[in-house]
């Protein structure tokens, strides 16, 4: 299995992870120190089709705060984006074409031309592909906030696409279908595995009521021809609560919070 190389990867040390709700920043070597900053209210709005930053110039000074805080200075920084900002699709390895097929399928119902597409694939054990995709101009803004604060690009991922690789490795020889549910303030992700081989990676608006994302996770097993899921892990915002209703697990330590959990994994991605 190859590494999901979120169109570009370098080796960090320090990494930045941004929501519509705030920005962590978190340094390595030796024990991992975070850092955190609220963010005003409109500032970042996730979409993977229009410009996510109403001030380039105010997110970069805040990135740039929170990285002096840590003593972070000129060094390359990875970077966790918001789930929302980035478009995804789940291609079976029996339907798997070539490159050129999959970035054709990936830019079909775009909002804007498909020569403004960034795209990867990150492709399992099983042969399965994951497309993600993210508008240039998307992806540029988030560029220029690691730059105001004077450091490099090193990896670009997603917060959830950046766990796909892990949960692929735990489930690679489980049979039966498992459930990943990552939950955030404003969103959650979901990822299905059936038999070792990752069938479905949903991102989708987070409702106040959890019981609505438990009849989601009911529906799934249907869809994929199974009776129950074998596993339900929850991690991040509300985790115990949804577990309780999925008898679901429960992730402890980082995984209760997905954006440090996105950038430990980060920053201990060695290049290919």
């Amino acid at each position: 299995m190859r590494r999901f190389e979120m169109w570009w990867g370098r080796r960090a040390r320090a990494g930045v992870a941004v929501s519509e709700h705030e920005l962590v920043a978190a340094v390595n070597g030796g024990p991992l120190r975070v850092t955190r900053r609220s963010l005003p209210e409109g500032l970042v709005a996730p979409s993977a089709a229009t410009p996510n930053i109403s001030s380039v110039s105010e997110l970069g000074k805040i990135a740039a705060d929170a990285l002096e805080e840590l003593g972070v200075t000129g060094a390359p920084v990875a970077l966790a984006l918001p789930d929302l900002s980035i478009a995804t699709r789940v291609v079976p390895a029996s339907a798997r074409g070539r490159r050129s097929e999959l970035l054709a399928l990936m830019s079909t119902n775009l909002s804007f031309p498909a020569s403004e597409l960034r795209c990867d694939f990150w492709t399992g054990r099983r042969g399965e592909v994951l497309g993600a995709a993210i508008r240039g101009v998307v992806v540029r803004q988030y560029e220029q906030i690691v730059e105001a604060a004077g450091c490099s690009l090193g990896w670009v991922d997603g917060t959830c696409l950046s766990r796909v690789p892990a949960w692929s490795e735990e489930l690679s020889e489980v049979a039966g279908l498992h459930l990943r549910v990552q939950l955030q303030r404003g969103h959650y992700a979901m990822a299905v595995f059936v038999d070792g081989e990752l069938r479905d990676l949903r991102v989708k608006l987070k409702s106040r009521e959890i019981d609505k994302i438990h009849q989601e996770i009911l529906r799934i097993p249907a869809l994929h021809g199974e009776a129950a899921p074998s596993s339900v892990v929850v991690s991040g915002d509300d985790a115990e609560a949804l577990a309780a209703l999925s008898s679901g697990t429960v992730r402890d330590g980082d995984d209760g919070d997905p954006m440090t959990a996105a950038l430990c994994l980060l920053l201990h991605r060695r290049a290919p």
